[in-house]
């Protein structure tokens, strides 16, 4: 889900991992972590606007 916030920030809302991964490729840069209870907010600045991508699930646990 794609949302437009009248603040300058762009939202997309729960993404899965390979959507993810496809949206950082776009728009490149560097991407900041932050928790969010169980899942992970992801945002970055681009052409001005603050890009974020909303309650992404963890990535799965490495298997050793």
């Amino acid at each position: 889900t794609l949302c437009y916030m009248p603040n300058g920030q762009i939202d997309f809302d729960y993404p899965s991992r390979e959507d993810l991964m496809a949206i950082i490729q776009h728009f490149g840069g560097r991407w900041m972590k932050t928790m969010n209870r169980n899942k992970i907010d992801y945002t970055t600045e681009y052409n001005g606007l603050t890009l974020r991508c909303y309650a992404v699930e963890p990535p799965p646990p490495v298997r050793s």
